[in-house]
């Protein structure tokens, strides 16, 4: 009887110590990176913005002292260029409706982690790898972010080295659904089944 006792409780200390270890590594990886840009990628109203602008919703500025907080290097009058420190630019372009602020272009010097965007905007609505380049899309309805393959599975760290805002004013005839590629030649599509091997995702259809 001390013995089945004894083997119960080792048994349930393994079992509490692989559910903390689960639970910490849950956390960190999707904890919030201790930087400026991760706070510039926020919602708005309940729609994903930059530094404030939404997309399709905040007005074309009329000078670059509209924002005069934001780090403009560039201003013209169909693009705006801002600094994002430490390592980082964000090109802004006029929407199909000018009077309004359209796509945004995010390239990262230093990348942000996957599991930090998930953790921002929540499960996406597909996601592409592009084997041969060593690609991974991640597909919102409303943002795309490109990030690094390394090895042979997902993971929270997998740096993301680019992200797209979308025009909502833009209906393109050939690319009518952010979900998936349908144009890129060698584009493998999939929907999002979590942090798996790479194989396991080329395994479905």
């Amino acid at each position: 009887m001390t013995r089945l006792l004894l083997v119960l409780a080792l048994g349930l200390s393994a079992m509490l110590l692989m559910g903390t270890g689960a639970a910490l590594a849950w956390g960190q990886s999707y904890a919030m990176p201790d930087d400026p840009r991760a706070a510039s990628l926020d919602h708005c109203q309940g729609v994903p913005c930059l530094l404030g602008i939404t997309p399709g919703t905040t007005a074309w500025p009329q000078s670059s002292e509209t924002y005069a907080a934001l780090r403009f290097s560039d201003f013209t009058p169909k693009r705006l260029t801002v600094e994002l420190a430490p390592g980082g630019t964000a090109e802004m372009y006029r929407s199909v409706n000018p009077a309004a602020i359209g796509p945004i272009y995010i390239t990262l010097k230093q990348p942000l982690a996957v599991g930090w965007l998930l953790a921002r905007y929540g499960q996406p609505c597909g996601i592409t790898f592009y084997r041969q380049q060593g690609l991974m899309t991640i597909r919102y309805p409303f943002l795309l972010a490109n990030a690094l393959l390394e090895g042979d599975r997902l993971h929270s760290r997998l740096p993301i080295v680019s992200i797209t805002y979308a025009d909502p004013a833009l209906r393109s005839e050939i690319q009518t659904d952010l979900c998936v590629d349908n144009v890129t030649d060698g584009a493998r599509n999939r929907q999002w089944h979590g942090f798996a091997p790479v194989w396991a995702y080329m395994k479905l259809r």
